[in-house]
């Protein structure tokens, strides 16, 4: 502003900031003499803001902010007119303090507009407010992976900032890993791995942290701990167990290729193989353990050995019968013998069903061999009886069928 002396105009733009109240004294001078006046000049000013336009509240805590503008008049009023205050604050008209306690939930960056106001007019400001808020998850507590198998999951949770992830309480099974900053854990389960870990998991963030117990499951299909054979000895009871790992613990064994021997059978869910096998040899058996996460199998040799298998009598003789009709219980002339698998050897005179005689078995599975004193029977393990020797001392006319 400018006094011309001659004409006694002021005249000019108030500067910035030169809102308020001027006293001055103006003095009138002429030839004769001079006057003084005192003089009281107003400059009035809209509203200019002195606040930084952004502010940083926490959720779940009490907090302040003062949004502050110069001006005259002085009395400003404020007032949010664009956008929202989150829940739980609010900004006095008067005094232009945002307080309150941000509500649960409402982490995240907020823009404002806030315009102040006096009676010569009205200044908005753009203002951002910033909610920081301690992580909450939002993900499921529990996962399961596969063992052998590479898989994934993603821990999530929400606040501001984005948080960070850490097993704080357990360990990760092996081949697992729990990437910081994404959240995610991912890996390949190790062989062995199979069963239920629980731990801890902290995500964390400026505004705290926040815990939650989880639970991971893996599956793991079955791996044979037994051994991949076993003996048990013709017409003598027997067992052996079939074992396992694997995760979930339940299992079902079968044999899938091959028969077990005459006489043993394979309990399901056990795996115990009992029972008194009635036929010798070596068998070529597959063996199968089954669980929710897969099928194993095992190639299994079960050998069944003759065991002592002493000659005997066809029939029921008395010594005195036996005397009598001459016929004795022992062949006189000839031996046979069991060798293991139930093959038949035979030696000595082939009249009395020794070597070279007609009607010897050449074929395997026999259990048990009788004798008069001039042939030999034997019955197989299918129940199927073959006689050879002197036809006139049983070495013809066996029973057929089983």
């Amino acid at each position: 502003l400018s006094l011309d002396a001659a004409t006694g105009v002021l005249s000019g733009t108030p500067a910035a900031g030169t809102g308020g109240v001027t006293s001055l004294t103006i003095t009138a001078t002429n030839t004769t003499g001079s006057t003084n006046q005192s003089f009281t000049l107003t400059v009035n000013e809209s509203p200019a803001f002195t606040s930084a336009a952004s502010a940083t509240f926490t959720a779940g805590t009490s907090g302040s902010f003062t949004v502050a503008a110069t001006g005259f008049p002085t009395t400003v009023t404020y007032a949010v007119t664009a956008g929202t205050l989150p829940s739980g604050l609010t900004l006095n008209a008067t005094s232009g303090v945002i307080s309150g306690t941000p509500a649960a939930g409402t982490g995240g960056v907020t823009s404002l507009t806030i315009t102040a106001t006096n009676t010569t007019g009205s200044t908005g400001q753009s203002f951002t407010l910033t909610v920081n808020e301690a992580p909450a998850f939002t993900s499921a507590a529990s996962t399961t992976f596969t063992a052998g198998t590479a898989g994934s999951f993603t821990v999530t949770s929400t606040g501001v900032p984005a948080a960070t992830y850490a097993v704080t309480v357990g360990t990760l099974p092996s081949g697992l890993t729990l990437n910081a900053t994404t959240g995610v854990l991912s890996g390949t389960p190790a062989a062995g791995t199979g069963g239920v870990t629980s731990f801890t998991i902290t995500a964390t963030n400026t505004a705290g942290s926040a815990d939650q117990s989880f639970t991971l499951t893996v599956n793991e299909s079955p791996a044979f701990t037994s051994a991949a054979s076993a003996t048990f000895t013709a017409g003598t009871a027997g067992t052996f167990t079939v074992a396992a790992t694997g995760f979930p613990a339940a299992m079902t064994y079968a044999v899938t290729v091959g028969t077990l021997p005459s006489g043993l059978a394979l309990n399901a869910s056990s795996g115990v193989i009992t029972g008194t096998p009635t036929q010798a040899g070596s068998f070529q058996l597959t063996l199968a353990a089954t669980n929710a996460a897969g099928v194993t199998t095992q190639v299994f040799t079960m050998t069944v050995s003759s065991g002592t298998l002493p000659n005997q009598r066809l029939g029921q003789y008395s010594a005195s019968a036996a005397q009598s009709s001459g016929r004795q219980g022992f062949n006189e002339m000839a031996f046979a013998a069991l060798q293991p698998g139930g093959v038949i050897v035979t030696w000595g005179d082939k009249t009395y069903g020794g070597a070279g005689a007609a009607g010897v078995p050449t074929e395997n599975g026999y259990v048990l061999i009788a004798q008069t004193s001039r042939a030999f029977a034997a019955l197989r393990q299918d129940g199927m009886i073959r006689a050879w020797g002197d036809t006139g001392y049983g070495g013809s006319g066996a029973p057929t069928g089983a």
